[in-house]
C-alpha cells in the first residue's frame, strides 16, 4: 500500500512543480490597453516621411542602357525608415537604411556592402532633386566622397553619382 502512495504522490509533486508559475504578468500592468492612434506612429502623417517615396518599389539598375543589377527600396518601423536591399552582377550584394534625423533635420542613409565598404549619407531635397552627400569607406580604411541626385524622370529613376577619392 504505501508503494502506490509514494507512486502516486510523486507524479502529484511533479505536476505541481511543473505549474508553479515561474513569473506572472498581471492584467492590471504599466501597459495599459488601449487602441493605437495616429499619434502613436507619428511618421505614417507626416509629410517629411514621404520625401523619398518616389524611389520606393523593385528596380532594375543599369548603366548605359546595360542591366548590372537590382534593388528594392521599402518603407519599413511605421514609415519612420526606408529599407534598401541590392544586388549587383558582379557578386556583390548590400542593404542599408534611410532614415530622417529630426534633431539636426535632415535625412541619413547607412549601406553595407559585401565588399566590406561602409557607406554614410546626409541628404535633402535641393532643386527638385534629392541629394545625398556622403563617402564610402573601403574595407582598407581609405575613403572615397560622394555626391549622389536621384531624381524622377517619367517611369524611370535617374541616379547620378560623382566622386572624389580622399
Amino acid at each position: 500500500m504505501s508503494a502506490i502512495r509514494k507512486g502516486i504522490r510523486y507524479p502529484l509533486l511533479m505536476l505541481l512543480l511543473f505549474t508553479i508559475p515561474v513569473c506572472s504578468y498581471s492584467q492590471n500592468s504599466d501597459f495599459p490597453e488601449r487602441l493605437y492612434t495616429k499619434e502613436d506612429f507619428p511618421c505614417l502623417d507626416n509629410e517629411i516621411y514621404t520625401q523619398l517615396d518616389f524611389m520606393l518599389g523593385h528596380w532594375e539598375l543599369t548603366t548605359k542602357g546595360l542591366l548590372v543589377g537590382e534593388i528594392t527600396l521599402e518603407k519599413d518601423a511605421k514609415a519612420c525608415m526606408i529599407r534598401e536591399k541590392f544586388t549587383v552582377h558582379n557578386g556583390h550584394s548590400g542593404a542599408g537604411i534611410d532614415y530622417y534625423d529630426s534633431e539636426n533635420k535632415i535625412w541619413r542613409r547607412i549601406l553595407v556592402v559585401s565588399n566590406g565598404t561602409i557607406e554614410t549619407y546626409e541628404g535633402k531635397v535641393e532643386g527638385g532633386k534629392f541629394i545625398w552627400i556622403g563617402k564610402e569607406v573601403k574595407i582598407d580604411g581609405s575613403t572615397v566622397l560622394e555626391r549622389v541626385e536621384i531624381w524622377k524622370e517619367g517611369s524611370k529613376i535617374i541616379n547620378n553619382i560623382f566622386q572624389s577619392e580622399d
